[in-house]
């Protein structure tokens, strides 16, 4: 009884140590990265909840890359002039990446790089394709039925969407609501090192 009361003790305060450490970092990078905020911005709900939802979402990663990853896209949010008439869309996308793992962030930016290389349109019906299964198994190690069970799981995040091909599989398709977000990750990939080689 006394150990298992010991190792919640130890457990919590581990938790607790390891959030006291993110919520520095986080303030640390505030502070030196020179964004000007009016007195009205600073005390705005929208930058409330911001901070708080980058937060929570910070604490969740499982890598060093993924919370510079995370804390490249709070800062560089807070310095656009739309962020303010466009939080909610912030807190969206920072939960959805929050709750990702490093494997499904870089599987929707495979295919976001696939699409462009080959000029496919994000709305537009992805055919079966030997080139893209190929490299989701060659990066990823996602065989056909692994493809199909991944772009499911990631219905709940918002970037992806599927089809239904001829054979009756499902096929991913990106959606266009996080356009802006699969931009910055493009931008950051190599900046923040957060990168399929990492994982």
């Amino acid at each position: 009884m006394v150990e298992m009361i010991l190792c919640k003790f130890i457990t919590r305060n581990a938790i607790e140590l390891a959030k006291n450490r993110n919520y520095k970092k986080l303030l640390e990078r505030l502070k030196n990265s020179e964004i000007r905020l009016s007195d009205s911005q600073i005390k705005s709900n929208a930058l409330l909840s911001s901070f708080v939802n980058t937060q929570e979402a910070i604490d969740k990663a499982e890598s060093q890359e993924k919370f510079d990853f995370l804390l490249s896209l709070y800062i560089d949010n807070l310095k656009s002039e739309s962020f303010f008439d466009n939080a909610d869309l912030y807190n969206e996308t920072i939960k959805a990446l929050g709750d990702m793992t490093c494997r499904e962030i870089t599987f929707v930016y495979l295919l976001d790089d696939y699409l462009r290389k080959n000029k496919e349109e994000e709305n537009k019906f992805i055919e079966f394709n030997d080139g893209i299964e190929d490299m989701f198994y060659e990066k990823l190690k996602l065989d056909h039925g692994s493809l199909e069970a991944m772009t499911r799981r990631l219905y709940r995040t918002g970037f992806v969407s599927s089809v239904t091909t001829i054979d009756g599989g499902i096929w991913p398709r990106l959606t266009p609501l996080y356009k802006g977000v699969l931009d910055f990750i493009h931008q950051e990939w190599n900046r923040s090192g957060f990168n399929s080689d990492k994982l």
